[in-house]
């Protein structure tokens, strides 16, 4: 709904991981904010790569 009523660039944010950040590709998102999925058991750079790998 917001894309279609807004003209701004589209972040997604909350609740967001790499179970399910792949639901989210379907939606035309700029940008995503995460947190707790990208410090996850102190992997910063392996959980990254696996998130980034699925959008």
């Amino acid at each position: 709904m917001a894309k279609e009523q807004l003209s701004v660039p589209i972040c997604a944010i909350g609740g967001i991981n790499a179970e399910n950040i792949q639901l989210l590709s379907c939606y035309d998102i700029a940008m995503y904010s995460l947190i707790s999925a990208v410090y996850k058991d102190d992997a910063i750079e392996e959980n990254l790569e696996k998130l980034q790998a699925k959008i």
